[in-house]
């Protein structure tokens, strides 16, 4: 089953494991990766299973950015 959504609610670590979560990120020149959050533990910023996922993915730790930039006159 794959569930897509926009709302921090479910970035939540009591409910999801880090292999279960997944971000998807658009380059500059619009192409798109997927990667799971379980990807971090192999860096140096590795993810805890008791860290407060949405609002470490808020703060950017994750990349995915959480919010658009705009783009005026295009």
């Amino acid at each position: 089953m794959i569930f897509t959504s926009h709302n921090m609610i479910v970035l939540d670590n009591q409910e999801l494991r880090r292999d279960e979560i997944w971000f998807v990120e658009k380059d500059e020149k619009g192409y798109t990766s997927t990667y799971s959050l379980d990807s971090f533990k192999s860096t140096k910023s590795e993810v805890r299973a008791d860290m407060s996922y949405g609002k470490n993915y808020l703060a950017g730790r994750f990349g995915a950015v959480p919010y658009a930039s705009s783009h005026e006159g295009k």
